[in-house]
């Protein structure tokens, strides 16, 4: 079996320093714009994109990843924060080629249809000026399918030889830039022709009969833990765009939200001084030193790669104030390594003392093997799976943030803050910016159970909607009716879904012809900004149409008789 591409992985990390699959180490902050940052030889219509732009407050020339974009046949997600902006989700989805799956509030990974994962993380970026903005740290874990120099693009050919990634690293890197009218950042993206995904699709599904094991038909990528993220899955926005979308040029709107909240709980201040090689290599060793001495002990955990950036971040800007993505980025690698292996880890264990001669081949793992483990390679893996499980156990996402305390891997958040890191202050209601398909639902076409709010930041913590009812009557005159509470779902830190499932609504009542609701959302149940809400509207098209006037607001034509208008299933 081939193995080449076990324990690779590529990386733009920070501003930004990339690293190829095959261990090649080179700069890219020489100019802004847009890059391949990977693509597949075979499977042609495969491609990760990624943009760079200035990301510091002009006193240093580092640039950094503030847009990913993933695309397989006619699915592309995207990533984006730059210039303030959030932007999460589906811009095409027709194949069910790609699987989104949300790890926690800042981390989301794209599983390309055959194996291959990209990981994007967003980190706070506190050196940005008085608002701080945010960044990304872009990984991609290759599979099977990128052996023998079938991946290409920034992330170099897979094939054991780091020789041949390039020659002139200036030359390799404009090689792989975006041509304009092929980005996939643009507005234009909703509506690409692309070409479909025809190519075998690997799917992963439960091990009869095994322990939270999973296997996969296609590749050896097993699956992560995580929820799927995007409309409810790329399969569901499939069933309503064509009676939802169609019509309105953006399925939702634009999300611009200031970094009011410090991630990061210790900001260095500029030294007056210039730091020199050997005082940046000795601060970084010494912050990085407890997650490296554990991590090293796990095959494949590159962290020598994170204590290089930051040596390189500190020379670039001499400052110290990105030694906390560097510090996230080590641990984030080692988690990854110690997730995609300890099931098969464990199974190995269990089958050597059980004296079992049987192959797991349940999912991905560097240390697969045939026959059982001899006693020295049962105990090294006994070895391994306990210094995983301290790690797991012993860190968190960014030390919560100074504002909470860390419990088995978990952050145990002071009170009033919230999110995987604690970085949040539940108290201060989030932004909301829109409803999806500008707040229309008609009830004769698509299913109106649920309402897409766009905004944010919103944490999956104590998340509640808040829906306060009203309808018009046939003179076009607005009621208010009642209020109600429900638990909302974060699908992104700037999509959340407030569903109707459960509301009591009178089937019918002569004078009523649209319902509608203004929405607020809070992160701890409590605070909602009354000021600015959403406002969604179910009608029935069997027997009402609508306009859209110059002033935003939607004009219904009543018909001689009412609709049977619910807002349950």
């Amino acid at each position: 079996m081939d193995r080449q591409w076990r324990g690779k992985l590529c990386t733009a990390r920070n501003d930004p320093h990339m690293y190829t699959f095959d261990g090649r180490s080179y700069e890219h902050h020489a100019e802004e714009g847009d890059n391949i940052l990977y693509k597949h030889s075979v499977y042609g219509n495969v491609e990760v994109q990624h943009r760079i732009a200035n990301c510091t407050d002009g006193q240093s020339r580092a640039k950094c990843n503030c847009d990913v974009a993933v695309s397989a046949g006619r699915d592309v997600y995207v990533i984006n924060v730059c210039n303030g902006y959030i932007d999460i989700g589906y811009r095409q989805c027709w194949d069910k080629a790609l699987t989104v799956k949300k790890e926690n509030d800042y981390t989301y990974t794209i599983y390309l249809p055959y194996g291959t994962a990209v990981r994007a993380r967003i980190d706070s970026a506190p050196f940005m000026g008085e608002q701080g903005g945010r960044v990304l740290d872009i990984s991609v874990n290759p599979s099977i399918q990128d052996s023998s120099g079938n991946s290409t693009g920034l992330c170099g050919s897979l094939n054991g030889n780091s020789a041949d990634d390039f020659d002139n690293e200036s030359q390799f890197i404009n090689d792989w830039k975006v041509q304009i009218n092929a980005s996939l950042f643009t507005n234009d993206s909703y509506h690409k022709d692309l070409e479909p995904w025809v190519f075998p699709t690997c799917t992963c599904k439960k091990i009869t009969g095994g322990n939270g094991a999973f296997s996969c038909d296609r590749s050896l990528v097993g699956c992560t833990r995580g929820t799927l993220a995007g409309y409810h899955s790329c399969g569901e926005l499939i069933e309503s765009r064509p009676v939802r979308s169609t019509s309105i040029k953006s399925r939702k709107p634009e999300i611009k939200i200031p970094v009011l909240h410090q991630r990061f709980h210790v900001r260095n201040r500029r030294r007056a001084y210039v730091w020199k090689n050997d005082m940046a290599r000795s601060h970084c060793e010494q912050e990085l030193k407890a997650i490296q001495d554990m991590c090293n002990k796990i095959p494949d955990t590159h962290t020598n790669v994170s204590l290089e950036n930051c040596v390189l971040d500190i020379k670039i800007t001499n400052s110290s104030d990105w030694l906390a993505m560097s510090k996230q980025s080590m641990l984030q690698t080692c988690q990854n390594e110690i997730q995609r292996n300890s099931t098969v880890i464990k199974d190995l264990i269990e089958k050597a003392e059980n004296k079992n001669t049987t192959s797991t081949g349940a999912a991905e793992t560097h240390i697969t093997t045939v026959a059982p483990p001899t006693l020295a390679e049962l105990n090294i893996l006994k070895e391994i799976l306990k210094i995983s499980e301290t790690i797991e156990e012993r860190f968190c996402m960014n030390n919560c943030s100074g504002s909470g305390i860390c419990v088995n891997g978990t952050c145990r958040c002071n009170s009033g803050v919230g999110a995987v890191d604690c970085s949040i202050d539940l108290k201060k209601p989030p932004i909301i910016s829109g409803i999806l398909d500008h707040g229309l639902c008609d009830q004769n076409k698509t299913d109106c159970s649920k309402i897409v709010v766009f905004g944010g930041e919103f944490t999956s913590s104590n998340l509640t909607c808040r829906l306060n009812t009203f309808y018009f009557d046939i003179h076009g005159t607005p009621h208010n009716e009642s209020r109600h509470e429900v638990p909302g779902h974060a699908e992104t830190i700037v999509e959340t879904i407030c569903p109707l499932h459960g509301l009591r609504q009178r089937r019918s009542i002569d004078n009523r012809f649209v319902v509608g609701f203004h929405v607020s959302v809070s992160n701890d149940g409590e605070n909602y900004d009354y000021h600015k809400q959403g406002l969604a509207y179910i009608y029935n098209s069997h027997c009402q149409t609508y306009g859209f006037a110059k002033d935003k607001e939607w004009i219904y034509t009543f018909p001689l008789k009412p609709c049977d208008l619910f807002y349950y299933p």
